[in-house]
């Protein structure tokens, strides 16, 4: 996108690499393709290289997460001003239902923690209570679960083995 002749709006943007790139000019970067792969591998390849190489202006740690993506007072005010107003149609509002409807379902289900470093496994009656005692958001334990899901299992903040225990029907 950086590299784009259409983005042409450099100095209006207020992310750091923009900033880089008006300072330090387009010269100074480069834009690579490290490696081709199934897109079904895409994050994990991601994330491999986002923990291989710790890019200097890739805010996001985590690959296919905006976890850690700070949102200015004046951005925040904008994507709640274009909201205002808007209605659901019908069909969204019973998706809306029916993916509430399978959250409260299944609701409750446990958490194992693994502390890699004392070998001590706790088991906790939700994502909050996991989350709080990992000191990160509820929404962290459901990522990881999808990653694994997708094959990804690499320990939460190189320590932690989360794993998500649902009851099977």
């Amino acid at each position: 996108m950086y590299y784009n002749i259409k983005n042409l709006l450099l100095n209006k943007s207020n992310s750091n690499i923009c900033k880089a790139l008006l300072k330090y000019g387009y010269g100074n970067f480069t834009l690579e393709i490290l490696e081709y792969c199934d897109p079904k591998d895409l994050l994990k390849r991601e994330q491999y290289y986002i923990d291989l190489i710790k890019p200097e202006y890739n805010i996001l740690k985590v690959a296919g997460s905006s976890l850690g993506r700070l949102l200015s007072a004046e951005t925040k005010a904008k994507i709640s001003a274009s909201k205002l107003g808007h209605k659901h149609s019908g069909e969204t509002l019973s998706k809306i239902r029916e993916h509430l409807g399978a959250l409260n379902k299944s609701k409750g289900f446990k958490v194992k923690v693994t502390d890699l470093e004392t070998g001590l496994d706790e088991i906790y009656d939700s994502a909050s209570k996991a989350a709080e005692a990992l000191s990160c958001h509820k929404e962290m334990i459901r990522y990881i679960e999808k990653r694994q899901l997708q094959g990804i299992h690499k320990p939460f903040r190189n320590r932690y083995i989360i794993k998500v225990l649902r009851e099977q029907a």
